[in-house]
């Protein structure tokens, strides 16, 4: 019975050893994985057009709901230290001159992804 105990701490011992090499293997193998704060300080948290139709459309769902998806594409740009996203005019009403309705437009702070402003036009 004690050899069997023993031969089965054994292989337990085999087994998670690669799982327990201490604090320090946990800390350089996993450095790579760790997102550098200070680069996303240096670059804001809103750093691209992309990120920043994200964020819009995240905004603006809750919002607006599912008909805002018809803007795609939305048109972004950094004005200053602020993204100013747009949705555009859905499709079939865009280049008509009599259309009625409105857009979407959000004002999003580069640096801290800060929301200045939400509104639709009409």
């Amino acid at each position: 019975m004690k050899k069997g105990i023993i031969l089965f701490l054994i292989i337990l011992l085999v087994i998670l050893s690669p799982c327990c090499k201490g604090p320090k293997y946990v800390a350089e193998n996993k450095v790579s994985n760790v997102y550098d704060v200070k680069d996303t300080i240096s670059k804001g948290y809103v750093p691209d057009e992309e990120t920043a139709k994200r964020i819009a459309e995240a905004i603006w769902l809750p919002i607006y709901g599912e008909k805002i998806l018809e803007q795609r594409p939305y048109d972004a740009q950094l004005i200053g230290d602020v993204w100013v996203v747009k949705g555009l005019i859905p499709l079939p009403y865009r280049y008509d001159s009599n259309y009625r309705g409105g857009s979407a437009y959000i004002e999003i702070q580069k640096k801290d992804c800060k929301i200045l402003k939400v509104t639709h036009s009409r």
